[in-house]
């Protein structure tokens, strides 16, 4: 696929489903996302000196690269952790796929 077909996914994980809404809602009103999807996930991880578990809600923003930056900056300011990851992968999509993102995010 050519370069032109190109999207970025964000992902962070949550710790309620109701700050992951929060999150969502906002990208997707200020078009900062396309979509964006939430899936509960169990998460084991090293934290002041111990191992913790929790449950938490994965989110998935699908945006164009000339948003990620924004898209990634409003979730970083409406984040509750201290320390959330927020990671973005850019993939390639197909063209119907990419025609729909930049008609509903232009």
């Amino acid at each position: 696929m050519e370069s032109s077909n190109e999207i970025c996914l964000l992902f962070s994980a949550f710790p309620d489903e109701a700050s992951a809404f929060q999150c969502s809602e906002y990208l997707l009103n200020n078009k900062l996302a396309a979509c964006v999807q939430r899936t509960p996930v169990l998460s084991n991880y090293l934290w002041k000196e111990g191992i913790e578990s929790s449950e938490e809600i994965n989110l998935i923003a699908k945006t164009l690269p000339d948003t990620a930056a924004l898209a990634h900056q409003a979730i970083r300011r409406m984040h509750p952790y201290e320390i959330p990851l927020i990671a973005t992968l850019k993939v390639s999509v197909n063209e119907d796929y990419m025609t729909w993102m930049n008609r509903v995010l232009k």
